[in-house]
């Protein structure tokens, strides 16, 4: 018999999200946007993504001003948190560009692998297949929560 006034706690889920859905989002035009557009509408969780990703759909969404506003209006009201990280990253940033040169990674995607392996966070959003390449320190790669 279960006990009265007791609660279940559900870990909070976290997952990162790379610019391929935040263009797709706020792109009616975009192939993927319906698919992202019904994984965040039916996904119960925080989204976190980073400076670097934000930086990098604002100017992939440079043909429309309003997409860009609304999109930072969307970060403004928590649709997506930005995880804030220190210049104490720098030493994994370069240790990800080094390792990783032979594909030309960017400032995006490896920030998103800082971040996952700062908060422990093994889920991702993306369109990017580079994150099937990409291994956490533990050998391990991010988990793509979107099928396409």
């Amino acid at each position: 018999m279960a006990r009265k006034g007791r609660s279940t706690i559900i870990p909070l889920r976290y997952i990162l999200v790379d610019a391929g859905p935040l263009i797709a989002l706020f792109d009616r035009d975009d192939s993927y946007h319906q698919l992202v557009l019904d994984y965040i509408k039916t996904f119960n969780g925080k989204l976190i993504t980073t400076w670097p990703v934000l930086t990098e759909a604002l100017h992939m969404l440079g043909f429309h001003v309003n997409a860009q506003l609304d999109l930072l209006t969307w970060v403004e009201r928590n649709g997506v948190q930005i995880y804030e990280m220190s210049s104490d990253v720098i030493p994994d940033i370069k240790t990800y560009f080094d390792k990783y040169r032979n594909i030309e990674a960017d400032l995006a995607d490896i920030s998103l692998l800082v971040a996952a392996d700062q908060m422990n966070v093994t889920q991702i959003l993306t369109i990017d297949r580079d994150f099937n390449i990409y291994r956490m320190p533990d050998g391990e790669y991010l988990h793509n929560v979107l099928q396409y």
